[in-house]
């Protein structure tokens, strides 16, 4: 096999993982949660 293709498509594969953790990163809609499970409320410390 070439090794220039070999590594184009490990590049390219490389890239498409970047592009698609990007996109389902983006719609992720994280939750901060104290010790016991429970959503924290941003800005409220104790």
């Amino acid at each position: 096999m070439n090794p220039k293709l070999l590594l184009g498509g490990v590049i390219a594969l490389f890239v498409g993982l970047l592009i698609a953790t990007y996109l389902v990163a983006r719609s992720a809609n994280p939750v901060m949660l104290d010790e016991k499970g429970r959503v924290v409320e941003a800005g409220h410390r104790r």
